[in-house]
Formats: C-alpha cells, sequence, structure tokens
C-alpha cells in the first residue's frame, strides 16, 4: 500500500509541473500569436474570439491583405509583453526581421487584441 501511495504522489506531481509548465492559455502573448495564426489562415472565427469585437468589425473588410501582409512577415521568431493594468503591447519579431507592436485590452478576464480599433 505505501508503495502505491508513493507512485500515486509522484504521478500527481509529474503531472503538476507538466501543467504549470504550459503557462497561462490565455495570456496577451498568447492571445497575440492565435490572431496572427488566424491572420494566416484567413480564420474570421478565431479572429472574433481573440479580438474585441469593434477591432474585428473593423478588420473585417481588409482581411484578405491582412492575411498576405502576415504571409509576407514569416513565422514568430519572439515575443515581448509590456502589462499595464488592464492594457498592453505585445512586441512581435519575424523570421523576416521585420517587428510589430499589437495593443491589447483584457475583457472580462481575457486578453484581447484591439489593434484595428
Amino acid at each position: 500500500m505505501k508503495v502505491f501511495s508513493m507512485k500515486l504522489l509522484s504521478l500527481t506531481l509529474f503531472i503538476g509541473f507538466i501543467l504549470a509548465g504550459c503557462g497561462n492559455g490565455n495570456s496577451a502573448t498568447n492571445v497575440v500569436k492565435r490572431y496572427y495564426a488566424a491572420l494566416a489562415k484567413g480564420d474570421a472565427k478565431t479572429i472574433g474570439v481573440v479580438m474585441t469585437p469593434q477591432a474585428a468589425e473593423n478588420l473585417t473588410p481588409f482581411m484578405e491583405k491582412a492575411k498576405e501582409h502576415v504571409t509576407a512577415l514569416g513565422a514568430i521568431t519572439s515575443t515581448e509583453e509590456t502589462i499595464d493594468g488592464d492594457t498592453g503591447v505585445v512586441t512581435v519579431s519575424f523570421e523576416n526581421g521585420d517587428t510589430e507592436e499589437i495593443d491589447v485590452v483584457l475583457i472580462d478576464g481575457k486578453w484581447r487584441v484591439s489593434e484595428w480599433e
């Protein structure tokens, strides 16, 4: 019985460490990464989730142009977020050497891209 308890404790700790390493799925940085992935695919549904409603509405007429722009940037190579209360900026560097700053806002406990407002 003691061996079983130790194995169970070890497994529980291992799973806890794995989950802790996953980070916050709703961090400003993760939302911006989802934003760029959605733009690259032309995925309007995800755009509606990761952006504020007004920003998504403003972006809609430019989706094809935004898709072309993001494709030309290449892969994200690094990010850096600066948060000040309920707002922030995520600086994104790309494979082609360009850098963009994306405005984010915290709404109901979830980060949203507000870039197109």
